[in-house]
């Protein structure tokens, strides 16, 4: 395929350490579904063993949308591929069109036995066949067998990118941050982008559960949030192909975690900020745009404090009056409670620690002023 071609993505997510999961594989087809962000006829596919303590060995792979297309994924022309220690690679170029916000999957067929080691800890889900190779079985478009398999929720194996040539202008939006804002509330962006026209931007994935900006995670955890949003800005925003935008959200699990583990006496706004300038710093420098976003209300977490509302609210007022952002998402004012500004709106609240339900997170797509995507 010719070199010069502009590859974009369409579908991200951020490899973390999984072995704590303690899921093994032998002699069985792993279904991943993923949710594609960007119109394609031709893709790749990324497969990571960032984490593996041995080499991952696909047997075969495909990539179908139910009662629908289906193919298979090669590997410089075969079917298996060996992926190293610590190494990711990409499928071979296949012609395979795809359609932004819509659902498709990836099959594996893993023949030895294979640790869980490498994926994302996510509010996306996944499929494990029973027993054996069941690939060709959905080259017959038959969607009962997606649906009578044993279902795992909120990890995605082994995939991290698929991506698209790009067929004019275009970009990608990185949402970068942390659990408040990994709870599937993209989905309800890319469909605004579609309502509103904007169909040459992807939105690309790169958050992680319990993952913070200023600490990676603890080594009890084995990787399992991630190294700190510091560490592994390069890699996760800036090496996302077609990066225009970003959408930087990190913050929330620095002050719980910090109250956590008793560093809040030590932990102050400027902290915070400090680390987010530096993110912006080095995204203005390769003219990515950036939308700032705000934390929104963490009362009802356990080690709530008035120390980390402190911090949360002058870390809040910079993101709205420093002008270091093209644009600001106030997440904080929009699900708020005027009245008790510390608390989620009664409409928003899960009511559960300091969760916001299904409304909330439709209303943080709401919050983003699509203007700056009119700016390419």
């Amino acid at each position: 395929m010719n070199s010069k071609i502009k590859w974009v993505g369409a579908f991200s997510v951020s490899a973390t350490n999984l072995t704590l999961t303690n899921i093994q594989f032998k002699n069985e087809t792993i279904l991943i579904k993923l949710n594609i962000t960007l119109k394609g006829r031709n893709i790749k596919i990324k497969f990571s063993n960032l984490y593996g303590s041995l080499p991952l060995k696909i047997k075969e792979a495909c990539i179908f949308k139910e009662n629908s297309a289906y193919s298979d994924i090669f590997f410089n022309g075969g079917h298996e591929v060996i992926i190293p220690v610590k190494e990711e690679i990409y499928s071979d170029p296949l012609e395979f069109s795809v359609t932004a916000d819509e659902n498709y999957w990836v099959g594996l067929y893993i023949e030895n036995f294979t640790e869980l080691s490498t994926g994302n800890f996510s509010f996306l889900s996944y499929y494990i066949s029973e027993k054996g190779n069941i690939l060709d079985e959905l080259k017959n478009k038959n969607s009962d067998i997606l649906h009578k398999n044993e279902y795992r929720n909120h990890l995605i194996p082994f995939v991290t990118n698929i991506e698209v040539i790009d067929e004019g202008s275009y970009s990608s939006l990185v949402i970068f941050g942390d659990s408040g804002i990994a709870n599937g509330w993209h989905h309800h962006l890319v469909k605004r982008f579609q309502e509103n026209n904007i169909h040459n931007t992807a939105v690309l994935s790169q958050e992680i559960n319990g993952n913070r900006l200023l600490h990676s995670c603890p080594d009890q955890l084995k990787g399992l949030y991630g190294s700190s949003g510091l560490s592994r800005f390069e890699k996760d925003v800036l090496n996302q192909t077609g990066i225009k935008f970003l959408l930087l959200f990190p913050g929330i699990n620095d002050l719980i975690s910090s109250c956590k583990t008793e560093e809040i006496s030590s932990l102050n706004g400027n902290d915070i900020i400090n680390a987010l300038k530096i993110c912006s710093t080095i995204a203005k420098e390769r003219q990515i745009s950036i939308i700032g976003c705000t934390i929104p209300p963490v009362y009802g977490c356990k080690y709530y404090s008035a120390k980390m509302e402190s911090i949360r609210t002058a870390v809040n007022f910079w993101i709205r009056t420093s002008e270091e952002f093209d644009s600001v998402a106030d997440f904080d004012s929009f699900l708020c409670n005027p009245e008790e500004p510390e608390k989620l709106k009664k409409d928003f609240d899960k009511k559960e620690y300091f969760y916001i339900n299904d409304e909330g997170i439709k209303a943080m797509a709401e919050c983003i002023d699509l203007k700056i995507f009119n700016k390419k």
